[in-house]
């Protein structure tokens, strides 16, 4: 891992990104994507993505869906 400098500090420490956002454990397909342009309750991907939610139609065993955690 080389990293990226952060250039916002003068300590030259480094910034590191994920290659590949791994699949969803519980459904095994892609994240749903939440931007900070999207409203709560309708997350949507954005130039700004600060979240990921599982798109799953599962509940936990509370009883809470996969999607709110």
């Amino acid at each position: 891992m080389q990293g990226a400098e952060d250039k916002r500090k003068a300590d030259g420490s480094k910034l590191y990104f994920l290659r590949r956002v791994p699949a969803d454990p519980v459904s095994g397909e892609d994240w749903g994507l939440r931007s900070y342009a999207s409203s709560p309750t309708e997350p949507q991907a954005g130039k700004d993505v600060f979240d990921v939610y599982s798109r799953s139609a599962e509940t936990a065993l509370n009883g809470t869906a996969y999607r709110e955690w």
